[in-house]
């Protein structure tokens, strides 16, 4: 924004956040055209930093090339690739039916002009996080891809800033950003990104907004940006209406926020002569010059420059003011959507926690578990490393900000475990809700080895770079081929993406649009598989689904309909009428049944659906 006047951008800041916090006010207290204004507010600025997120990253990719940087940049395109490669990809990544739904009330929300900004959806959670990642639906029509993508893209977007940020503080500490490779391939060294990435649901966006606040943070460390600003205020606000763990990492980016002109790089800047007249005092000095004889003006000059120097610093001191004011705006903003949404009652049992034995047996049973991958896998060879990063940290070995991020981590690992959730979660699927530490663990790790080596003028050699940067895309690899270990119900529901791909080929040979109505009849004797309804809400919002017990023909309400009937055995030949039989059931006993079988590339095995279709017309 540098239309505007770098003297003016915290008075600027200042007011957008004020407006920004009183729109919020008002529209969970209003409602109406208060909350249709603050939804378009809030959509036109994800607009808006969307379009910048493309131009930076376009413009770091061209300064790559023009600099020949091939090693940084090909080395993360390689990992953007990987993550990218799962989108779509049914052999290996997960329809989640938990995912359609969050996807259908995000879609839902632009049927409306308040975008039910206020609203909740998917288990009472704010829409808003849905609203977003709905957006490929929007523009390019429910589809297994567009699924994956509103889920993925957050993840990618993440990653990409936090890369960026990674390489703008390497940079302004004159070390090679090639270095930055390093904690973004080490994510994938980590069981529980790679598994809860192809799962595509809220459970991934906790850890992609933390990623995005890490980044932005860092670039704002080196530029106070208006933009930078409001990218990060505005993700500190989305943290606020997101999947409950990312209310931590909230938490931590209003601290770091408080922080900012603590940890900014101090700048001089040399100064010449007497004094100096900046472009702002000239106008000043002018004026006041004109005013004055030719004759005078020699003698009179030390004077006016004097006293334009009194106006400079009396300016200056006022936009420090200023500035000391903009992190504490920004703060005050975040508070507000957080309290906008806690206020009227959310729904996550935020304040709600588990009552088993005393709380100091709780903390030590909650990180002995976490550090010893007791009920899972987290950290896995990693967790030496972070257990030694954290006990040196607290015990000041390090920079304070270090003892911050470390007790910050404790802090979530035993909170997430003693919190009670929905239901009673088994404990390896408790601990996605600690995947936030891992960024900003993995950033706190960098920073001191960075640190460490440009006081002791060491350089990691290119080949050992590449041998290390190659062994964790083998571990991601590895990562990404296993099957659920924290998230065990997908292991039981692996045949329904096949069938909804199945049914999705079927639309297409019949000229359908997965929109359009139709009756959608599905056998199965697995419970786990006979929520239809759920995948339906996304994928066929028009369909009338009818879930067949045993190998009862349904009573269809409308055998007009184009029908489509599904099982996972050979029943559709053996099917008996509930009742007197339709031509609806007899005309589906005179049809052909296929057989399709699909590859689960993941698991090893062969899913089998058979189909038969059914048109009265």
């Amino acid at each position: 924004m540098g239309f505007i006047k770098e003297s003016n951008r915290s008075r600027v800041l200042i007011i957008y956040f004020l407006i920004s916090s009183m729109l919020e006010i008002l529209a969970y207290a209003a409602g109406g055209v208060f909350e249709t204004l603050a939804a378009w507010v809030w959509l036109c600025t994800a607009v808006i930093l969307g379009i910048l997120f493309l131009y930076h990253t376009g413009k770091q990719a061209y300064r790559d090339i023009k600099g020949k940087k091939y090693f940084v940049s090909f080395g993360f395109l390689v990992l953007v690739i990987l993550f990218f490669s799962f989108i779509g990809n049914v052999g290996y990544a997960d329809i989640n039916p938990d995912a359609t739904q969050q996807t259908a009330a995000g879609l839902d929300s632009f049927s409306n002009a308040g975008l039910n900004y206020t609203g909740k959806a998917f288990l009472g959670y704010p829409v808003r996080q849905y609203t977003i990642a709905a957006i490929p639906a929007l523009l390019f029509g429910r589809s297994v891809w567009t699924l994956h993508a509103g889920f993925g893209f957050y993840f990618i977007v993440g990653l990409v800033v936090f890369f960026l940020g990674l390489r703008s503080w390497l940079r302004s500490k004159d070390i090679k950003e090639e270095y930055a490779l390093l904690p973004c391939f080490s994510l994938l060294c980590f069981p529980f990104i790679s598994e809860y990435y192809q799962n595509f649901e809220q459970a991934i966006i906790p850890v992609s907004l933390t990623m995005l606040a890490i980044g932005l943070y860092l670039k704002l460390l080196l530029n106070t940006d208006m933009k930078l600003y409001i990218a990060i205020v505005w993700t500190g606000c989305l943290m606020a209406d997101s999947y409950t763990p990312v209310l931590a990492s909230m938490g931590l980016l209003m601290v770091f926020i408080l922080l900012l002109n603590k940890y900014k790089p101090a700048t001089i800047k040399a100064e010449t002569g007497k004094a100096v007249i900046t472009a702002q005092d000239t106008d000043y000095c002018d004026e006041m010059l004109r005013d004055i004889p030719e004759k005078k003006q020699t003698s009179d000059t030390d004077e006016l420059i004097t006293r334009g120097e009194e106006q400079k610093q009396s300016h200056k001191a006022m936009n420090i003011s200023l500035e000391m004011m903009v992190p504490v705006g920004a703060v005050f903003s975040i508070i507000v959507f957080f309290l906008a949404t806690f206020i009227p009652g959310r729904s996550d049992r935020l304040t709600e926690f588990r009552e088993e034995g005393s709380l100091l047996d709780s903390i030590f049973t909650s990180w002995t578990d976490f550090f010893t991958d007791t009920n899972a896998r987290f950290l896995g060879l990693f967790g030496g490393v972070l257990l030694l990063y954290i006990i040196f940290s607290i015990a000041g070995a390090f920079k304070l900000h270090d003892a911050l991020l470390s007790l910050w981590v404790l802090a979530v690992v035993f909170i997430s475990d003693y919190m009670t959730g929905y239901t009673a979660y088994e404990k390896g699927w408790i601990l996605q809700r600690n995947m936030i530490v891992i960024p900003v663990l993995l950033t706190g790790i960098f920073i001191v080895l960075m640190n460490f080596l440009k006081k002791h003028e060491l350089k990691i050699p290119v080949f050992i770079q590449g041998i290390v940067l190659t062994l964790m895309l083998f571990a991601g690899l590895f990562n990404f081929s296993q099957q659920h270990r924290s998230f065990n119900y997908f292991r039981f529901i692996q045949p329904m993406k096949h069938l909804i791909s199945y049914v999705g080929d079927t639309l297409n040979e019949q000229g359908l649009k997965v929109t359009d109505e139709f009756n959608l009849v599905v056998y199965t004797d697995n419970i786990l598989e006979q929520n239809m309804f759920d995948y339906a809400k996304f994928f066929y919002p028009n369909a009338k689904v009818y879930i067949g017990l045993e190998n009862i023909y349904p009573e269809i309400e409308d055998e007009e309909l184009i029908t489509f009937i599904y099982a996972d055995d050979t029943r559709l030949d053996r099917l008996i009428p509930e009742s007197d039989p339709s031509p609806g059931y007899i005309k589906t006993m005179d049809a052909a049944m296929y057989k399709r079988e699909s590859y689960n590339k993941r698991y090893k095995f062969t899913a089998e659906w058979y189909r038969k279709i059914v048109n009265l017309k």
